[in-house]
């Protein structure tokens, strides 16, 4: 229960001060990839635990690299349940060119999305970071058509 929930993993994250943060965080990373496939949701909220620290204090643990492989994969953009502010996070957290590769991922999973919320946060995130929405908007009044029942 505890395993699932990650009640322990977030605890460690608050209790701790700034100074010991990147260990700490280094440490949190390790066990979510470890143990996300058997922690509720995949693991999402302590990876957005996680980010979020990471944000807020500007650190840099050293394995940050083995997350960034794992949100740079089609898979984990097409089904993290995240907000366009979390994309946001994620985003400004890359290189140049990392940012590039999230953002031609974005672009195919668009072209093949049934899932308009998933556009409408795509769209929110691509507006804040001043990308062009065009062709999210156009899938989007495809699937208006696409669902309607008239």
């Amino acid at each position: 229960f505890k395993k699932y929930y990650a009640f322990e993993n977030f605890i460690e994250l608050a209790e701790n001060n700034k100074e010991n943060l990147p260990e700490v965080l280094e440490k949190q990373i390790e066990y979510y990839l470890k143990e996300k496939s058997v922690i509720k949701k995949n693991g999402i909220s302590l990876l957005k635990r996680i980010i979020n620290i990471i944000t807020k204090y500007n650190i840099k643990p050293t394995n940050l690299k083995k997350i960034r492989d794992e949100i740079l994969s089609n898979n984990f953009l097409a089904t993290a349940p995240l907000f366009s502010s979390e994309w946001i996070k994620i985003y400004n957290l890359l290189t140049d060119v990392d940012k590039k590769i999230m953002i031609d991922i974005f672009n195919k999973l668009i072209i093949n999305s049934y899932h308009s919320y998933f556009l409408y946060n795509v769209k929110q995130f691509y507006k804040t970071i001043k990308k062009p929405t065009n062709r999210i908007s156009t899938r989007i009044k495809y699937l208006k058509k696409f669902y309607s029942l008239s």
